[in-house]
């Protein structure tokens, strides 16, 4: 394997678990069970975890994928 090959590999699968996260997070929206919350930044665990979602596809959407 050559280093541009393993660079390559390892953006992907940041976005990868990037847009995995996103999507848990996004469940937790609909369910609200799993993930804990920070009550003094956000009004509800629904809220925090949207933002979550939020800030994890953003970070895929960033990656640069060659």
């Amino acid at each position: 394997a050559s280093p541009d090959r393993d660079v390559a590999v390892f953006l992907r699968a940041t976005r990868q678990m990037a847009l995995e996260l996103a999507a848990r997070f996004l469940t937790d929206v609909v369910e609200d069970r799993y993930f804990g919350w920070d009550a003094g930044r956000y009004p509800s665990r629904r809220a925090h975890n949207a933002a979550r979602a939020l800030a994890q596809h953003h970070l895929a959407r960033t990656v640069p994928v060659p």
